[in-house]
């Protein structure tokens, strides 16, 4: 089943605090980047984290709703728990725990990432290897680097890169 990214959100956010750390909106960003992309490697597209749709913008990969309700932190740490907007009030506020899949995806993702900092995964998540570069990259390019958002990085894409990556970890 595919959550709302707020759902998804939340979810990182529990795995973060239960490491005693917080997150800025810049690293969840991020974090809920990597994560969409291995959940779609690891069940060959077929289910998504979450519903909304991953955009490319000048600092990496975005959610366009998730980053509308967490830019108030700026670069601070998010101290509570995301609020869902009222379109999204049917969503759990987090990922039942008898979903072990969509969790083992989390906790997978906390593990190999959640140790690097949101520059350090801005970076990562601009490079141009894996070995034909990540979902984000070619988003870019295929615009040639012009400043605008709101270009969706393809999910197919995504299943495809991401199964490089999980294939090479």
């Amino acid at each position: 089943m595919a959550y709302s990214v707020f759902t998804v959100a939340n979810s990182l956010l529990k795995v973060a605090k239960d490491h005693h750390e917080l997150l800025t909106p810049l690293k969840l960003q991020k974090l809920i980047y990597l994560a969409q992309g291995v959940a779609l490697a690891v069940s060959d597209g077929k289910r998504p984290l979450f519903t909304e749709p991953v955009e490319a913008w000048q600092y990496g990969p975005v959610v366009q709703s998730l980053y509308d309700v967490v830019k108030r932190y700026g670069s601070g740490s998010i101290t509570e728990p995301i609020p869902k907007p009222p379109a999204y009030f049917f969503s759990p506020t987090v990922i039942p725990e008898d979903d072990q899949v969509s969790w083992e995806i989390l906790r997978k993702v906390w593990d190999a990432y959640g140790h690097l900092s949101a520059t350090q995964l801005v970076a990562l998540t601009h490079r141009a290897e894996v070995p034909e570069g990540y979902p984000w990259h070619e988003a870019w390019e295929e615009r040639e680097g012009k400043f605008s958002s709101n270009i969706p990085i393809s999910q197919k894409v995504m299943t495809e890169r991401f199964k490089q990556v999980v294939m090479a970890s």
